[in-house]
């Protein structure tokens, strides 16, 4: 059997860590955008001895492949997951929650589980992996976000906007690492304060114009910022943009930032994704 299955990214602007014993209640407070590049996994699953192997664009996949063993359960399968990012990794795409996502979607299709197991397991796996936080419930609700209630269902709330811009994305070189940011007391600390203050103002205020507004509060606020993206949204003036959290890169508003992004480093036009996780093509 094999199954191929896509999930869209997810930019994050403002976010605030939440931590629990329970990984289905962790995640995060915030807001982001889905968008319609992610990952596709093309994923078999034969007969044999119980084994998992999962990659990435070709390296090795020990998130995607927590997430396959949790749904995969004592079932006596031979699992092979082959996924391929459309963005860079670890720029603030949410590709890590999409190749899990999308991996665990195809299993589960395989398996005639349904999507909340496959986003259950996901989730689980960015939490033990601290690759990731809020991505997996915000790509679960699709189209643009935010988060009031960390977790996933039936714990978690996201509520969505009625819009769908598009944006304009630019990567800088040297690319953050989640894990070491997420695992940083001090840097949570003031992440966390940082983003407790902008998601009350979109509970109180939810746009897409507000969305913005806090993400570039959140920017500053958090002390996130490289050079490189302090130095991108000074060119982009008025233009409204922010840092894409949390990578090394930054989203404006529209397309037509492009002309001015595209100097400081590779640019992506981007539209928002309202459908969320879908299986492309299975086969028995």
């Amino acid at each position: 059997m094999k199954a191929t299955a896509f999930c869209p990214g997810h930019i994050t602007g403002f976010f605030s860590p939440k931590r629990h014993r329970d990984p289905l209640r962790s995640g995060s407070l915030g807001a982001g955008i889905c968008i319609d590049q992610g990952a596709v996994t093309t994923l078999s699953a034969t007969e044999g001895n119980r084994s998992i192997k999962a990659a990435v664009d070709g390296n090795a996949a020990p998130v995607t492949e927590t997430a396959l063993d949790l749904l995969l359960g004592d079932r006596e399968l031979q699992i092979r997951s082959e996924t391929v990012l459309q963005l860079p990794c670890g720029a603030g795409f949410g590709t890590s929650a999409a190749g899990t996502i999308s991996a665990a979607a195809a299993l589960c299709s395989i398996l005639s589980l349904s999507r909340e197991e496959a986003v259950r397991a996901a989730h689980i796996a960015e939490i033990k992996h601290n690759t990731g936080l809020g991505d997996v419930a915000a790509i679960s609700r699709c189209g643009v976000t935010y988060r009031l209630k960390e977790g996933v269902k039936p714990y978690g709330r996201v509520e969505r906007l009625d819009c769908t811009p598009t944006i304009t994305a630019c990567v800088f070189k040297n690319p953050l690492s989640t894990a070491d940011i997420l695992t940083d007391k001090e840097k949570n600390k003031i992440i966390s304060k940082a983003g407790e203050k902008c998601i009350a103002e979109m509970r109180r205020s939810p746009s897409l114009d507000n969305l913005f507004a806090l993400s570039r509060r959140f920017t500053d606020e958090s002390m996130l910022a490289s050079e490189e993206v302090t130095e991108a949204l000074r060119a982009l003036g008025d233009t409204q943009a922010s840092m894409i959290m949390l990578g090394n890169s930054v989203f404006a508003l529209g397309s037509g930032a492009e002309d001015i992004l595209s100097s400081f480093g590779k640019t992506f036009v981007l539209h928002t994704d309202t459908t969320g996780p879908r299986i492309l093509t299975r086969t028995e």
